[in-house]
């Protein structure tokens, strides 16, 4: 039985769409942009890229301030290095980014130092530590967050991916393209 694959782009919609209902009356617009979407995906791929969405949908609820905000979804994976990055900016309101600063660093500073795995089992802990544990299982993974330059807040997920060669993935039944090579999950 082959696995089942999906279209990188196909896994961003739908990862969006399951994160959003996961996030009643919760109702940001929500723009993405697939670089490379026609690479096909391993079912795991989506699982991942579900987590770090609904990771970031909860955190622009919970603190950007905005019942409606914009947020931008990028995706970019890199054959050649074996990852995927994956970009969330989100509209904030300036309202106290020294506490907001103060309270990433603390998460920053658990993540560096491997605090991740007992924090991660408390509902309601940082969602960034939950992510942490997933990509820290790889050299290549990291999660980065902060305000950028034009006030947004910005939170990066890089995770490790293995690509497949094309001989070992075939031809995609439901669209009948052959596809360019599969990323999967060290």
């Amino acid at each position: 039985a082959s696995k089942r694959r999906f279209r990188l782009d196909q896994v961003v919609k739908i990862a969006i769409d399951s994160a959003l209902k996961c996030q009643r009356a919760f109702e940001p617009e929500i723009k993405s942009n697939v670089i490379e979407g026609e690479l096909q995906m391993e079912a795991s791929t989506l699982d991942f890229v579900h987590d770090v969405l609904l990771v970031a949908l909860d955190n622009v609820r919970a603190h950007s301030g905005f019942v409606k905000p914009r947020l931008r979804v990028d995706v970019r994976p890199s054959v050649a290095e074996g990852t995927i990055a994956i970009d969330v900016r989100s509209d904030c309101k300036s309202f106290d980014r020294a506490a907001s600063r103060a309270r990433m660093a603390e998460i920053r500073e658990l993540m560096s130092a491997g605090n991740v795995g007992r924090r991660t089992r408390i509902e309601g802990g940082s969602g960034f530590l939950k992510l942490a544990a997933e990509v820290q299982q790889s050299a290549k993974g990291r999660v980065d967050f902060d305000f950028n330059e034009a006030g947004e807040f910005q939170l990066t997920v890089v995770y490790s991916l293995i690509v497949l060669p094309e001989e070992d993935i075939g031809s995609d039944q439901s669209s009948n393209v052959m596809s360019k090579g599969s990323l999967r999950r060290a």
